[in-house]
């Protein structure tokens, strides 16, 4: 029979593991202003910024119901910023 204290052990040491891996995700760095050309490119860098936000929103969301316990669900997180494109 399995020692119960080892596979207790062995669990807590996988879970560690698992939230180690599992990090919040980063936020996408807003372009910089001189980025922008100005001559209304089809995909200009402010609507792939837009696109990574809701990437990063979405996966943060998930993250945080992964880790309830790790900040409020709503507004922001200190670090976090609301950059809208122009």
């Amino acid at each position: 029979m399995v020692d119960r204290y080892r596979l207790l052990q062995r669990a807590v040491e996988f879970i560690a593991m698992i939230n180690a891996i599992d990090s919040l995700p980063r936020q996408p760095q807003a372009p910089d202003p001189l980025d922008c050309c100005g001559e209304g490119c089809v995909r200009c860098i402010h609507d792939i910024h837009e696109e990574a936000m809701h990437h990063y929103n979405y996966l943060l969301a998930a993250w945080k119901l992964r880790h309830p316990g790790a900040g409020p669900m709503s507004g922001t997180d200190e670090g976090e910023r609301e950059d809208k494109p122009r």
